[in-house]
């Protein structure tokens, strides 16, 4: 049986841009990424695990 679970971390900031949060989304299963998103601060996240 496999499981996978999403993890939220901030993107490190970028020089000269604005100061603008996104945020990434990561799909982990097996300790592998196997979907990665980049998710503005107005977009719904759902976390959940199976």
């Amino acid at each position: 049986m496999s499981s996978s679970f999403a993890t939220a971390q901030p993107a490190p900031p970028r020089r000269g841009a604005e100061r603008a949060r996104i945020l990434r989304a990561c799909v982990v299963q097996n300790g592998k990424v196997i979907e990665e998103q980049r998710l503005s601060k107005r977009e719904p996240l759902t976390i959940g695990y199976g």
